[in-house]
């Protein structure tokens, strides 16, 4: 991360942090390099899925014994340059199907994980430099994004949705008193009447039938990506999840707020962040509806959910 600066003088000084995503071979394991080979699901694959469940095009359903439900890929195009899949050009040169590819899959000529997020910026601050009253105001923020004062929630771009935390207990971090928030418990509990409104129902059924929306601590984030790739997110470990969705994870480790918790710790005098703690997981997970689309060859040895 470094610092995009938009303006310096009369005591302040306004920047955005700028993200750069990049691979450290020092803190990476001794064979692992962007060259190194991972299996991942097929993106691709799930929205011609997707889309050969609509009566109307079944000239997706056709294509879809070209392709694969896994593709093997370098771990360098994963995140960074993109890779391209290899039925792609093949299956959208079919007559008709280069319509479904461009106007309703909507689908990017590589994905990379990263791309989107690497070189970015989004908040601005306006800080003070102290130059003005001898540093008694150094480093205080005196606006962000244009507000004297920040919202009670914000909005995650990642998530489509709000973030809140909850105060924890008071700690002490490297000697400093500070006060300890988590996220809520609620955060993602559609039985919750404020989070009614994220209870999408996408006519899949991923854990029961007649399912209205995601069991508890999942969210889909679909809409929020360019082509509605299908991708469920949860806190980590799927804290606070559903036992239906625990249970459907073999080997699956317990999770506590203690270890999987999402935390800040902020000095209350001047709420300055002194530490945050997370641990992250990002689960695709691959869907077949078998009573509207037959399964192809390829999908004959597979469960109807698979993580």
């Amino acid at each position: 991360m470094s610092k995009k600066i938009f303006a310096y003088g009369n005591g302040t000084i306004k920047y955005a942090n700028y993200d750069i995503f990049s691979f450290n071979a020092n803190q990476s394991c001794e064979k692992c390099t962007l060259q190194h080979k991972v299996w991942i699901p097929n993106i691709v694959f799930q929205k011609f899925v997707e889309a050969a469940s609509n009566p109307s095009m079944k000239a997706a359903q056709a294509a879809l014994s070209s392709q694969t439900p896994f593709l093997e890929v370098s771990i360098g195009d994963m995140f960074f340059r993109g890779y391209k899949d290899p039925f792609l050009d093949k299956v959208c040169s079919i007559p008709f199907m280069n319509f479904i590819c461009e106007a309703v899959l909507d689908l990017p000529e590589k994905i990379a994980f990263l791309a989107e997020l690497n070189n970015t910026w989004n908040d601005i601050f306006q800080v003070s430099t102290g130059e003005m009253d001898g540093g008694v105001t150094l480093g205080q923020i005196e606006s962000w994004n244009g507000e004297k004062y920040v919202p009670d929630s914000w909005w995650a771009d990642e998530f489509s949705t709000s973030i809140y935390f909850v105060f924890d207990k008071e700690v002490e971090y490297r000697g400093v008193n500070a006060y300890r928030f988590i996220v809520s418990p609620d955060l993602f509990d559609w039985n919750q009447p404020e989070n009614g409104a994220f209870c999408f129902n996408s006519g899949k059924e991923f854990f029961k039938k007649d399912e209205q929306c995601l069991p508890r601590g999942l969210i889909d984030i679909s809409r929020c990506r360019r082509g509605e790739p299908p991708v469920v997110l949860s806190l980590p470990n799927f804290l606070y999840a559903d036992d239906i969705v625990k249970d459907s994870i073999i080997g699956l480790n317990e999770s506590s707020p203690e270890h999987d918790g999402i935390a800040i710790t902020l000095e209350p005098s001047n709420r300055v962040m002194n530490f945050f703690e997370m641990r992250q997981r990002r689960t695709i997970r691959s869907t077949i509806a078998p009573s509207q689309i037959e399964k192809p060859y390829s999908m004959n040895n597979l469960n109807h959910t698979m993580d």
